[in-house]
């Protein structure tokens, strides 16, 4: 009896079972170079069970050409960071230092909106003297330069046969009044001008002092000359006075004032402030020599004593005593805060720059009278004028003890 090939049902599930035996065997025991064998021993039973290549490929039993094995899922590896060589570091050069320019340094201007010029043609001043002429303006030690920069107007007019008036303008009231108060009550005769005022005359200057104060405005009145006389001059300033309130009233707002610029020699303070580590007699090799003191504060009206924020003090030889020969008598020290604008520089004809330690700026001026020679020491500080020995005689030969006394000044203030 002839054997019937198995249905088709049947067959698949031989077919398979023979797939899977076969697969096992090969893959799990069989070297790859035999898997090629078992696989011809695969096809060879397909022939004789008499189905085509194309239904063995539908079983799965042969790869197919057309779906590749699946590819093993595998970790992205990390992306190697690229390897930066360290940059070339070329050296740099040094950037100039840049200039910059010096600071101007304006004069300051007078709070009285009136000029001395506009002051004077307000003034009958041939009433005072003959052939009256306007005094220069020119500014020859720090207190004027402190004065200007307290806003004060000073002016001053002289005649051939010597008599001289003289007068300052500043803008405190309330000072002027306290000036005012103080003169009455020292002896002072009221001029009856304004809102307070006071004469005083000596015989001995041969010249009158008035103080004013009206409105806005304080006015120190000086006159004086041959022709001066107390009983006379009292009425002569009282018309001054009135002529000089008339032109002031009509300009009642003073101007602004001048604004200091910053230099630790402000605020003021006392000649103490002057003081050396060092006695002054020792450094000017004069050992009477005493101080500092006030210079000379009785010569001086209350808007000279009051208004500038300055020092001027002195060094002296006490009243009675000598020095011997050669030693130095006396060194005044002047010093206007803020006041580098007045400052005379250096490099002007008669003035011989010399080195101090701790200045910005020193020289050494001279001038000669009646056959002298007196000098004294400019020195620009902390954008403030310092002077040393000005009306003191100094001579050129002296202009070493003026350097040593100045860098011990400026060593004492740091």
């Amino acid at each position: 009896m002839r054997n019937e090939p198995p249905a088709g049902d049947d067959l698949a599930r031989m077919m398979v079972r023979m797939k899977e035996s076969v697969l096992r065997e090969t893959r799990a025991s069989t070297p790859p170079r035999r898997r090629h064998r078992a696989l011809v021993a695969v096809v060879t039973v397909i022939a004789l069970l008499g189905i085509g290549t194309g239904g063995a490929f539908a079983l799965g039993i042969v790869p197919s050409p057309f779906r590749a094995d699946p590819v093993p899922t595998l970790s992205p590896s990390p992306t190697p960071t690229p390897s930066v060589p360290a940059p070339t570091v070329s050296p740099t050069a040094t950037p100039p230092t840049p200039t910059t320019a010096a600071p101007v340094f304006s004069a300051p201007t007078p709070t009285v909106p009136l000029s001395c010029a506009e002051l004077g043609a307000a003034i009958d001043l041939t009433a005072l003297m003959s052939d009256p002429v306007e005094g220069s303006p020119t500014l020859f030690t720090p207190e004027d330069a402190a004065l200007r920069q307290a806003g004060v107007e000073s002016c001053w007019w002289s005649s051939a046969e010597f008599s001289l008036l003289q007068l300052d303008v500043a803008t405190d009231p309330s000072a002027g009044l306290a000036d005012v108060a103080d003169g009455l009550a020292n002896g002072a005769t009221p001029l009856d001008v304004g809102d307070a005022s006071m004469v005083s005359c000596e015989q001995l200057s041969a010249g009158c002092s008035a103080s004013i104060v009206s409105g806005s405005y304080w006015m120190n009145i000086h006159y004086q000359g041959a022709n001066v006389a107390s009983e006379t001059a009292p009425a002569l300033l009282q018309g001054t006075g009135r002529s000089l309130i008339d032109a002031l009233g009509e300009q009642p707002i003073p101007l602004q004032p001048w604004t200091m610029p910053p230099t630790t020699w402000s605020p003021v303070t006392e000649c103490s402030a002057l003081e050396t580590s060092v006695p002054m007699a020792t450094i000017l090799q004069s050992p009477l020599v005493v101080g500092p003191a006030p210079l000379n504060p009785g010569s001086k009206n209350g808007i000279q004593r009051t208004q500038p924020d300055s020092y001027a003090c002195r060094w002296s030889v006490p009243d009675g005593e000598t020095p011997a020969d050669g030693e130095v008598s006396a060194l005044t020290v002047q010093l206007a805060p803020g006041a580098r604008w007045a400052y005379p520089a250096t490099s002007g004809a008669g003035i011989e720059p010399l080195a101090v330690d701790g200045a910005q700026d020193a020289g050494l001026e001279c001038q000669s009278a009646e056959g002298v020679e007196q000098c004294w020491l400019n020195v620009l500080t902390d954008d403030s004028w310092l002077q040393l020995g000005s009306g003191d005689g100094f001579s050129p030969d002296q202009g070493q003890l003026l350097v040593a006394a100045a860098e011990a000044i400026l060593a004492a203030h740091g």
